[in-house]
C-alpha cells in the first residue's frame, strides 16, 4: 500500500504548490571564465569562500583540508588543518563558512570550530570549539549555532535546530517545513529537506535553497519566521522515488531530480547554483560521486525578487562571490592547478531579456 500513500501525498503536494508564488527570471546573462593558476594542487575542492583579506578553499582529498590565497593576486598563503588523528589535526571537515573579517567556521563529524586567519603570520588560530553532534550544515546566527537535524529520526516540527552556546541546549527554530511535505512523517520531512543556507552580512536575514525542490526561502534571523518563499517555474517532479522501497538505485537516480547545490550571498544579492535535472545525469558514478555541475547561477535580491539567470561557459563544482558583487571564484574537479574567475555585473546591456524575447 506504500505506493498508494505516496500517490495521495503527491495530490496534497500539488494542491499546496498551486498557492505558492512561482517565478521566472527576467534576464539571462552569459559569462566566460578566466583561469587563475595556483601554487598548490587541488584534488577535490568542494567549497570556496571569501574572507576580508583571503580566499579559502576546502579540499576533501589533499593532505591539508584548507588552502588560503590572497584575495587580490591569489598568491598561495599556505595550507592548514592537516588530515589525521594527532593534536591539531582533523579526520574530516565537511563545511566552511565565512564570519566577520578573517574569521571562519568549519564543521567536523561532531564539532564546530571557529578559527581566525592572521594575515601577518599567515597562520590560523582556534577561537572557539563546540560539540554539536545533532546538527548538519551548521551556521552561526546571533551567537547561536543553527543547523538542521543530522539524524532523520530527530523529532522537530521546525526547519532547524538551534544550539544555544551559553546554555548548551537544543531547541526547535525557524519556520515549518515546506508545504509540499504536508502529510509526510517527521522522518520523511527531514530526509527530503536537505538545504543550503547563507546569512546576510548584517545577520538580520538568512536565505536557503533546497537540494530536491526549486524553492527559495528568506527568513528573519531574530525568530526564524518566513519572510518570502517562491518556487521556480519548472517541470521538476516531486522526489517520491526516494521514499519508494521497491525501486532500485538506478531507478531512484533516474526519477529524482536535483535542484540547488550551493548558495552564496552578499549585501545586495543571493546567488545559488541550479542544476534542474535527474540525479543520474549529475552523478554518473553514483549518488555520492564528486563531479562538476551544469553551470547555471540564479540571482535574487534580498526581497526575494528574481534578478537574473547566469549561464557560465563551463561546469563548476563550488563557487563564491566577492563582497562587492564584482566577480565570482569557482572550483572544478577537473582542474588541479587552477581556480576559475567570472566577472559579474559588467555589461547589463549584454544580458538577454527573457520577458520580451
Amino acid at each position: 500500500m506504500r505506493w498508494i500513500t505516496i500517490f495521495v501525498f503527491q495530490i496534497v503536494m500539488l494542491g499546496s504548490c498551486a498557492k505558492l508564488a512561482e517565478y521566472t527570471f527576467p534576464f539571462q546573462e552569459y559569462l566566460d571564465h578566466e583561469l587563475i593558476p595556483v601554487d598548490v594542487k587541488l584534488f577535490q575542492p568542494v567549497r570556496v569562500i571569501f574572507l576580508e583579506d583571503i580566499v579559502l578553499v576546502l579540499d576533501e582529498k589533499t593532505e591539508y583540508f584548507i588552502h588560503a590565497f590572497c584575495k587580490t593576486g591569489f598568491v598561495w598563503y599556505g595550507s592548514f588543518l592537516r588530515r589525521g588523528h594527532g593534536p591539531g589535526e582533523e579526520t574530516s571537515v565537511w563545511e566552511i563558512r565565512a564570519l566577520e573579517k578573517n574569521k571562519f567556521l568549519y564543521n567536523t563529524d561532531s564539532k564546530v570550530r571557529i578559527m581566525e586567519f592572521d594575515i601577518e603570520t599567515k597562520s590560523v588560530m582556534l577561537i572557539e570549539s563546540f560539540e554539536v553532534g545533532k546538527l548538519n550544515e551548521t551556521f552561526l546566527l546571533n551567537r547561536d549555532l543553527l543547523g538542521f537535524p543530522k539524524y532523520i529520526s530527530e523529532e522537530n516540527d521546525k526547519e532547524f535546530l538551534r544550539f544555544c552556546i551559553n546554555q548548551l541546549t537544543y531547541t526547535p527554530f525557524g519556520t515549518e517545513f515546506l508545504s509540499q511535505l504536508n502529510g509526510f512523517s517527521q522522518m520523511e520531512k527531514n530526509y527530503l529537506s536537505y538545504k543550503w543556507i547563507s546569512v546576510h552580512p548584517d545577520h538580520q536575514l538568512f536565505a536557503m535553497v533546497y537540494q530536491l525542490f526549486p524553492v527559495l526561502r528568506i527568513c528573519n534571523s531574530a525568530d526564524g519566521s518566513l519572510r518570502k518563499e517562491i518556487r521556480l517555474k519548472s517541470r521538476q517532479p516531486f522526489p517520491h522515488a526516494l521514499l519508494d522501497e521497491r525501486l532500485s538505485l538506478e531507478q531512484i537516480k533516474e526519477l529524482t531530480w536535483g535542484s540547488y547545490l550551493n548558495i552564496q550571498s552578499t549585501t545586495n544579492y543571493i546567488y545559488a547554483l541550479y542544476v534542474g535535472r535527474p540525479v543520474a545525469e549529475l552523478y554518473p558514478s553514483g549518488l555520492k560521486g564528486r563531479c562538476d555541475y551544469p553551470a547555471e547561477i540564479h540571482v535574487w535580491d534580498w526581497n526575494g525578487n528574481p534578478v537574473k539567470r547566469i549561464q557560465l561557459d563551463r561546469q563548476i563544482h563550488a563557487f563564491t562571490v566577492s563582497p562587492d558583487d564584482r566577480y565570482m571564484i569557482a572550483t572544478s574537479m577537473e582542474l588541479e592547478d587552477y581556480l576559475l574567475k567570472f566577472g559579474l555585473w559588467k555589461d547589463e546591456a549584454s544580458a538577454v531579456d527573457l520577458e520580451n524575447s
